[in-house]
């Protein structure tokens, strides 16, 4: 196969996935690792696409990430009976990690109130408040758009923490590619908070899976999944809890 023909293929390919891996193209297009991965920078170069770890990401995948306002309207039903289920997973005592974002400001109302919830979000920390809940926020950067607390103030203090449960939003989910986030300094936040935690908890919709953004978080192993949809990850490693 010629340079332009492969390189056409690799974009059709990724056209109708919208993310592919080193390792499929090798074995679709009959060419080696290091010829694949030279057509990838190529294309990438001339903002075809985004290289990422193992593979390629389609370029409009991540382009716009939905503001807070927004996202707070979208499955709502789904989030909420989400939401409710990860809340019952906190015993009195414990101490856990609230990630920014709207699935798991959907557990606040359930929650047990003795307990101590570190989180990187301005209106979650309000909320949690009114329901005097212990709180510790961490200190950064504010995000508007997503309402998250970012920056390396917040890596550093995350740091200093162990937590019985982290609960995490996400925005991708991808048997290849695992979680991903469109910014890469929340996706750093979360990769920590993972590595603090005793239990992983990622708190997803049926909408997040087969979606790849432009940072990588960690593999879909890295937590139990907590979703509102059956689907077939697990046979890719992903631990899954599915409310009714």
């Amino acid at each position: 196969m010629l340079t332009e023909e492969r390189r056409a293929a690799i974009r059709s390919l990724l056209d109708q996935k919208d993310s592919i891996s080193v390792k499929d193209l090798v074995d679709e297009l009959n060419s080696s690792e290091a010829t694949i991965r030279r057509d990838l920078k190529h294309l990438e170069d001339r903002g075809v696409l985004t290289r990422v770890h193992g593979g390629a990401i389609n370029k409009p995948t991540y382009a716009v990430e939905a503001i807070i306002g927004d996202k707070l309207t979208q499955n709502t039903d789904a989030k909420k009976r989400i939401g409710q289920f990860a809340s019952q997973i906190v015993q009195s005592g414990d101490t856990i990690f609230l990630d920014a974002g709207t699935t798991t400001r959907e557990m606040i109302a359930y929650l047990p109130t003795d307990i101590l919830v570190v989180t990187n979000s301005l209106s979650l920390a309000t909320l949690l408040d009114h329901r005097k809940i212990e709180t510790i926020i961490l200190g950064g950067r504010i995000k508007h758009q997503t309402d998250a607390i970012i920056g390396a103030c917040v890596l550093e203090q995350l740091r200093q923490y162990q937590f019985k449960h982290v609960f995490l939003g996400i925005n991708g989910i991808d048997a290849t590619f695992g979680l991903t986030t469109p910014d890469v300094e929340e996706a750093a936040i979360k990769k920590t908070a993972i590595q603090q935690g005793v239990n992983v908890y990622i708190l997803a919709d049926h909408t997040k899976f087969d979606q790849v953004t432009f940072a990588q978080i960690d593999q879909i192993d890295s937590g139990t999944i907590i979703t509102d949809q059956k689907n077939n990850y697990a046979q890719f490693g992903a631990q899954m809890k599915v409310v009714n």
